[in-house]
């Protein structure tokens, strides 16, 4: 049976979300831009692989921010936390 992780890991994988090697920091930066994706299902989906990535277990409140919010938010959290991809130019 797959874990939620490798389901969502799946989902994405299938949208177009590149996800290179296993699971960890290094998909930060592409989990954030997808977090940012038109398409709610890749979003969420993007903002709850974030959390079990980076055990950062807070990213999935942002969902439904407005675009820019969300990316200024969604960067500020996960730099508060130490992971640096900054999204908010």
């Amino acid at each position: 049976q797959m874990s939620e992780s490798a389901g969502r890991t799946c989902v994405l994988r299938k949208e177009g979300v590149k996800l290179e090697g296993n699971p960890g920091r290094t998909w930060v930066p592409a989990l954030q831009e997808a977090a940012l994706s038109f398409d709610p299902a890749v979003a969420r989906q993007a903002l709850l692989l974030l959390e079990d990535v980076t055990g950062e277990y807070g990213c999935y409140r942002l969902y439904g921010l407005p675009r820019p919010d969300l990316r200024r938010a969604l960067a500020a959290y996960l730099a508060d936390r130490g992971h640096t991809k900054d999204l908010a130019e």
